[in-house]
């Protein structure tokens, strides 16, 4: 009996390890993250979730999703560097990627997620890189 114990701990440490690590199970807990992305999308989209308590779940998902993203790839940034990894967002079948609900969705799950000052200095960024001056830009 001790023996089986014994051999049931090791496996369970061994699964633990692998669900943890182990990038085809992290690939597989990443397609199901994208799966319940999809069913809160499509439940928005169909009018049967609110926009906040949707993009706060979405927010959920995506952090989840960019924890598991960074244990499968392997590009360490330089020191003092960062990087920015724009991972895939399924949509549901038949809707575009540009639906404005969708967007909208889109932008305050990231606004959620990333906290109102980064998100405030995130929409600066992206304001900066299309070429547009924003108030307090010296030129």
């Amino acid at each position: 009996m001790v023996i089986f114990s014994f051999i049931a701990v090791v496996l369970l440490g061994v699964m633990w390890a692998a669900w943890r690590s182990w990038p085809p199970l992290i690939r597989y807990r990443i397609d199901r993250l994208d799966a319940q992305a999809v069913r809160i999308e499509q439940a928005y989209l169909d009018g049967r979730r609110e926009l906040e308590p949707s993009a706060s779940a979405l927010a959920r998902l995506w952090s989840e999703k960019a924890v598991l993203w960074d244990k499968i790839t392997f590009n360490e940034p330089s020191p003092g560097t960062g990087t920015l990894t724009a991972l895939p967002r399924p949509v549901p079948p038949g809707v575009s990627p540009n639906d404005p609900r969708l967007n909208e969705l889109g932008e305050r799950a990231m606004a959620i997620m990333m906290g109102p000052e980064r998100w405030k200095e995130f929409q600066d960024f992206i304001q900066r890189a299309r070429g547009k001056e924003l108030p307090g830009d010296s030129t």
